[in-house]
């Protein structure tokens, strides 16, 4: 479908206001830099504008995607993997009586004992929402495929879980 001028910038506009806070959040909750989260979103976003005639619906999934592989570049940029984030004062404390941050704090350090494509295909089900289909479009798969592999990174969670709770590691 060929849109004109006006009807590009509106598609563009009702798209980049949906869904550019849930890349953003996606972004920022891998780097833990609001600046850096920023820029990756916007640039996700332009490359939406330079290909989004080509893009299918749904469009999150697909800029999940292009924000994952913006993610990796800059990772290797700043020559480091991703890791999680630890426990800080903005996300609760141990000593700040919240119920349940001991058991968050198990399951980020169960995560981290995980591969890197664990923890990214079970925080896109489980932490940005996708679903299972929506998350193979993101990982260029095919929805089977994701199944399975979600299937067991669920189990070997489970397994650390139990490690990280009998070792308190």
């Amino acid at each position: 479908m060929v849109l004109s001028t006006d009807e590009r910038a509106a598609r563009f506009d009702e798209i980049y206001r949906a869904h550019f806070n849930d890349v953003l959040l996606y972004a920022y909750r891998r780097l833990r830099d609001r600046t850096a989260a920023e820029e990756v979103a916007q640039e996700a976003f332009i490359v939406f504008w330079r290909q989004h005639a080509g893009v299918r619906e749904p469009v999150r999934p697909w800029l999940y995607g292009v924000a994952r592989n913006l993610l990796a570049n800059e990772f290797r940029h700043r020559q480091r993997q991703p890791q999680l984030v630890e426990l800080g004062e903005e996300d609760g404390s141990r000593g700040g009586g919240l119920d349940g941050v001991d058991d968050v704090v198990d399951v980020r350090r169960a995560l981290l004992r995980l591969s890197a494509a664990d923890r990214e295909l079970l925080m896109l089900v489980g932490w940005d929402g996708l679903s299972v289909q929506e998350a193979a479009v993101s990982l260029r798969c095919s929805a089977l495929t994701l199944s399975v592999r979600l299937f067991r990174a669920r189990n070997r969670l489970l397994k650390a879980l139990d490690a990280t709770t009998r070792t308190g590691r």
